[in-house]
């Protein structure tokens, strides 16, 4: 028997190994590495900021999103943030798996968010202009430049001169259809939480 004849046994058992190897570890890697690359090219182009991972981030949503108690393995991934149509968004990939072994189950959820806030609170740009940042409960937010102007839901519900009202320069100044805002530092809020404003 020749030495390639003997060796390809030993062929025979390495290379579905490897194969496996790969399969487990180097493509599904590869296919991340390519998916972050495509997200931040998206991102940077529509300028909406991107963050691959942010760990533990969930715990502080868990009191109201009972999705975020439940299993292990907790993942909140290629987070993508902006703003749409003038209204503040947040969108993620969320995975969790429940069970073990064999009967362990991995689960992949899309999810967005759409943060709205009503506070009693002096939100005009005299009192917070743009760069001024606010608490709430465990959250400080910053108030953006771009104004909340208003949409077609608005015009259709409230009437034309009511949106051309808070699109005057008096209703810009005093922020009346609210403010786009973003978040500084991620957490709860509670009803009846206080407002400080920050120096």
């Amino acid at each position: 028997m020749n030495i390639a004849g003997s060796m390809l046994p030993l062929l025979m058992l390495i290379i579905p190994a490897a194969l496996a190897l790969a399969a487990i570890f180097g493509i599904p890697a590869l296919i991340d590495r390519s998916r972050r690359k495509a997200y931040a090219k998206f991102c940077s182009v529509r300028g909406y900021a991107y963050q691959p991972s942010r760990h533990g981030v969930e715990a502080a949503y868990a009191g109201t999103v009972s999705m975020f108690k439940v299993g292990g393995g907790h993942k909140w991934r290629h987070e993508i943030s902006g703003q749409l149509d003038g209204k503040p968004f947040t969108a993620f990939e969320y995975r969790y798996a429940e069970g073990a072994g064999r009967f362990r189950t991995a689960y992949t959820e899309a999810m967005m968010q759409w943060r709205q806030l009503y506070v009693d609170l002096d939100i005009s740009r005299s009192n917070l202009p743009t760069g001024s940042r606010i608490q709430i409960g465990e959250t400080v937010i910053e108030f953006s430049e771009p104004p909340h102007t208003g949409c077609d839901k608005f015009g259709a519900r409230y009437g034309v001169d009511a949106l051309k009202f808070i699109n005057s320069p008096l209703g810009r100044e005093l922020r009346l259809r609210g403010a786009n805002c973003r978040i500084v530092v991620g957490g709860a809020i509670r009803t009846g939480d206080t407002i400080r404003k920050l120096p």
